[in-house]
């Protein structure tokens, strides 16, 4: 049982007065580092029953974490914190083998092993903060902070229980850690415990041979691409298939099979396409990569210092189109021999103009997924869009093709066109809301991707109920070509991609890479309006 894992440590010791003088939270002795190697943390706020009610307190001391395992050369990155409603377990009123069933039930667990799920909750098994139980060589950790309380408690909490994750013991049971040392893992003061000397030599080699510690930019063998082609922790891909997109992904028929079958049978042809890299393709790839985030890391170190996680496969499966998945960028073996070919040339200038874009295009899509709220402000204030959830229609979803960096398709354009009934907004003007979708064309027995595409925008309207499709007389959809929404999709300079704010996101930004970053100042100078608000917002939200 996972209980039986847990290694507890319990914090209720007054500080110091010196300790409680201390307002401000100290810098680390030296300049953050882009240190070779990630921990990455999925924190998950635990709260009631109704979204926003009393959430448990949530703080991060990122910088005295860092600090702590920089001789490791580890850095943890976190990821945008995400909400888990559940009073029980935020209260620990049932036990921690509960609140795993439960969050794997919920969705609130993400990875394979590889990410650290950390619940920050009110109390642990009926005990209040600050404490924390973290599961030994296990990717699971709860923290409870209690009230306000001191920086070194707090950050102590979380460095010492990942600690535990990663593979330490206590100092009094590790023989290879002396008793007279300050350690993170034993006593001292809180802020030493969390200083750049709170790692013994021997824990160092501890925490660097856990499953958790992972290279900032890696190429997956082919045990990892395969976990990693059917990872759905972030949200579900596979589970969502319908019979005809599954036909245009995997080009196989259904065989009369059902909807169930077809998609464990999706699952293992994706599973079979995943390869593993050769040397010279890893060398290609961390060549191209590596110099890409020295270029971009001092306009937008967020980008830069995500994880990047590659996954080779065969050419025939999705057509062979670059993709995502959970943490993972996907090249088709065509695109990996492209990086190769460059890397053989020496050019890295030219090398990141050519393939710097498809880089960057495809980790934005990556970071849309891990960070949803800041892109969201992105997609309101900037785009000009609305979230809603609009009500499943029977003939869209049988057409749809899911995108693999975009399966939200809650984003709907505000636009009056000639011919449309519309509905009144705040200030009286007629408005209308059209949902923008790339379907498979009708017709087609087993489509193909991008050929077999239809770009469509369906009108919505807002009932009691909710946001619904309207229908017309014939039972379809009411429904225009893409291309007559021209007052909305004229704002944006990019050819293709404007059926979602993700690919607008990301087609924008290989603008911004290619004129701010790698261009000159004439390049910069000639920005049109759209990609200089895109750059200005990743100056904020992608540092």
């Amino acid at each position: 049982m996972l209980s039986s894992l847990l290694v507890t440590v319990a914090l209720f010791l007054p500080c110091s007065p010196d300790q409680e003088a201390q307002t401000q939270e100290p810098q680390p002795s030296q300049p953050r580092v882009d240190q070779p190697n990630v921990v990455v943390v999925q924190p998950f706020i635990l709260g009631g029953e109704e979204a926003g009610s009393e959430p448990a307190r949530f703080q991060i001391r990122e910088a005295l974490v860092d600090q702590v395992y920089a001789k490791a050369g580890i850095d943890f990155h976190f990821l945008e914190p995400r909400t888990y409603l559940n009073a029980e377990a935020r209260d620990g009123k049932i036990n921690l083998d509960q609140i795993m069933a439960a969050s794997r039930a919920d969705g609130a667990s993400r990875g394979s092993g590889e990410i650290l799920n950390t619940y920050f909750v009110n109390a642990v098994d009926g005990q209040a903060g600050p404490l924390g139980r973290g599961g030994f060589n296990m990717p699971i950790l709860f923290i409870a902070l209690g009230a306000e309380g001191d920086l070194g408690i707090e950050a102590f909490v979380m460095a010492h229980e990942a600690g535990h994750c990663l593979g330490l013991g206590h100092s009094v049971d590790d023989p290879k850690v002396p008793n007279d040392l300050v350690n993170l893992m034993g006593d001292g003061p809180y802020l030493e415990r969390v200083g750049v000397d709170g790692l013994h030599d021997s824990q160092v080699v501890t925490v660097q041979r856990s499953a958790m510690v992972v290279p900032r930019v890696r190429c997956l063998t082919l045990e990892q691409a395969r976990i990693a082609m059917l990872d759905e922790g972030f949200e579900p891909f596979f589970d969502q298939l319908q019979e005809r997109e599954i036909h245009a992904f995997t080009q196989v028929g259904s065989a009369d099979t059902s909807l169930a079958e077809q998609r464990a049978n999706a699952k293992q042809v994706f599973r079979a396409a995943a390869m593993g890299f050769e040397a010279e393709e890893e060398q290609a790839l961390l060549w191209l990569c590596n110099g890409l985030r020295k270029r971009i890391a001092p306009y937008f170190p967020l980008l830069a210092n995500q994880p990047w996680n590659f996954l080779k496969f065969d050419n025939e499966l999705c057509s062979g189109f670059s993709h995502t998945r959970g943490l993972s960028i996907l090249f088709s073996e065509r695109v990996v021999q492209h990086a190769v070919s460059l890397f053989k040339d020496g050019n890295l200038d030219v090398a990141l103009k050519t393939m710097g874009p498809l880089l960057v295009h495809e980790q934005m899509h990556v970071l849309e997924r891990c960070y949803p709220q800041r892109f969201a402000k992105l997609y309101e204030e900037v785009f000009g869009l609305i979230h809603a959830k609009v009500k499943p229609n029977r003939w869209l979803t049988a057409n749809q093709v899911s995108n693999p960096d975009a399966l939200s398709g809650d984003w709907l354009i505000p636009l009056q066109l000639e011919g449309a009934d519309g509905q009144a907004s705040a200030d009286g003007a007629p408005i209308q809301l059209w949902w923008p979708r790339t379907l498979l064309r009708p017709g087609v027995s087993t489509p193909r991707l991008g050929a077999d595409f239809v770009n469509l925008a369906t009108l919505v309207k807002q009932t009691d109920q909710g946001h619904e499709v309207v229908m017309t007389e014939s039972g379809l959809p009411e429904s225009r070509p893409m291309k007559e929404l021209s007052p909305f999709l004229d704002r944006f300079p990019i050819r293709t991609g404007k059926d979602h704010p993700n690919e607008i996101a990301a087609y924008l930004m290989e603008q911004v890479l290619l004129a701010e970053v790698l261009g000159t100042d004439a390049d910069r100078a000639k920005m049109p309006a759209m990609v200089k608000s895109m750059r200005d917002w990743a100056r904020t939200e992608l540092r």
